[in-house]
């Protein structure tokens, strides 16, 4: 198997970084959408945001622990659909007007 790698020229460093949800971040910036922007400056998890707001639930009532629903909050701030179905939800997403209790 052969697989590609970049190497820093001798006597000079190479610099990889991974900025945290940095899509998300861009897409909020460039949309305006301040809410989302003050989950970002306060530091808190955008998809755990994104995943309250999708079961109709108080922020803060997902945890990281609830790694379904955070799952869901991802795929929807990437606009990731296609994977389950062209027009589908998956079936993680709560029928309209379904209540979600968050186990705890």
């Amino acid at each position: 198997m052969n697989v590609a790698t970049l190497d820093a020229v001798t006597k000079n460093e190479l610099i990889v970084a991974d900025y945290n949800a940095i899509e998300a971040r861009g897409t909020a910036w460039l949309a305006g959408a301040k809410d989302l922007l003050g989950v970002f400056a306060r530091n808190e998890d955008p998809y755990l945001y994104q995943a309250c707001k999708i079961y109709k639930v108080p922020q803060g009532s997902f945890t990281k622990k609830d790694a379904v629903q955070r799952q869901l909050g991802k795929k929807d701030s990437f606009g990731l659909w296609i994977p389950d179905g062209l027009g589908e939800l998956p079936d993680t997403v709560p029928p309209r007007g379904a209540a979600h209790r968050p186990h705890g």
